[in-house]
């Protein structure tokens, strides 16, 4: 949720509502995890609305090369298989 929710804030700032609708998810499970990329720098929040600071625009940016890699392999191996981690079977970078 967390890569969702960076690259859903790499369009542009957006309000819980909006994030909740785009993310599928509750509120409790969504506020904990903006809470933990505000944390680490990543995303802040103007008491409105969510944003990428600087260094989450950089990181989302420099994601985008590696998720589109993934989407290759997925299209290869089969749904999902590309983001999955071989050591960790339960493991996937989308969930």
């Amino acid at each position: 949720m967390r890569l969702d929710s960076l690259l859903a804030l790499k369009e542009g700032p957006r309000d819980l509502e909006m994030l909740l609708r785009d993310m599928n998810a509750d509120e409790e499970t969504l506020l904990f995890h903006m809470n933990t990329l505000q944390e680490y720098y990543l995303v802040s929040d103007n008491g409105e609305r969510y944003g990428l600071t600087t260094i989450g625009e950089v990181i989302a940016d420099e994601m985008m090369p590696l998720l589109e890699h993934l989407d290759e392999l997925e299209k290869t191996l089969g749904p999902g298989e590309g983001f999955k981690n071989p050591s960790n079977p339960g493991y996937s970078l989308r969930t």
